[in-house]
């Protein structure tokens, strides 16, 4: 509510996604962000002969490959090159714009020396952890805990600056409340970075680190 751009967007909320089909309806053109998940609006959109563009709108490789469109709007050469050859499609009509994080990201840097103070890091080297949600704190998943907690020590043991990113799903209450791990919840905000700082931190690190995950 306190985000201007936001409120300038005039989002549409809309409860799911049967509503989104309906709204299809009214329209004769469909923009869709992101190629993540993108193949059921736009397999739907086709049926009706809807024209179809999507906006490749986010700074990871999480493509839905079976997508249908009349156009992609990719944010880097290296993106298109990668779709095509997970899709293993011949030809795609396509267009290359650059993405709008790269826009957060040049808005939020910050220098080196201003990064250490501001965390107040010890030491020369930084390592990121990019850990899962909550979820993966559950009983069945002990795994994941013990190389969570592994992770850690090993870091710390090495006299390095550890910070963690969370995953945005930390901040789910429903899911905050269902699985519980007071340890790692600790280590986490003891080490967590702002949201904004999450290039800046991999651009002053030695090296991510995940379990598991597709973060690149």
């Amino acid at each position: 509510k306190s985000d201007k751009d936001f409120l300038l967007v005039n989002t549409i909320w809309k409860k799911s996604r049967w509503e989104i089909f309906y709204n299809i309806l009214k329209h004769d053109i469909i923009i869709i962000s992101s190629l993540d998940g993108a193949s059921n609006y736009a397999v739907f959109c086709k049926k009706l002969n809807k024209k179809v563009i999507i906006i490749d709108s986010f700074m990871n490789q999480d493509f839905d490959l079976k997508t249908f469109a009349d156009l992609i709007i990719f944010k880097g050469k290296n993106a298109q090159k990668t779709f095509l050859r997970l899709s293993k499609k011949k030809k795609i009509n396509y267009e290359i714009c650059g993405c709008i994080q790269s826009i957060f990201i040049k808005k939020n840097r910050i220098s080196k020396k201003e990064f250490f103070k501001k965390y107040k890091l010890k030491y020369k080297k930084n390592f990121v952890f990019f850990p899962h949600g909550p979820q993966y704190l559950a009983d069945k998943y002990k795994f994941y805990a013990n190389s969570f907690l592994d992770i850690v020590n090993v870091i710390k043991k090495n006299k390095y600056n550890l910070l963690i990113h969370p995953h945005p799903t930390f901040f789910n209450r429903i899911k905050n409340k269902k699985f519980k791990n007071n340890r790692i919840r600790q280590i986490i905000n003891e080490h967590k970075i702002d949201s904004k700082d999450l290039y800046n931190s991999i651009n002053y690190a030695e090296a991510g680190i995940t379990i598991s995950s597709n973060t690149f």
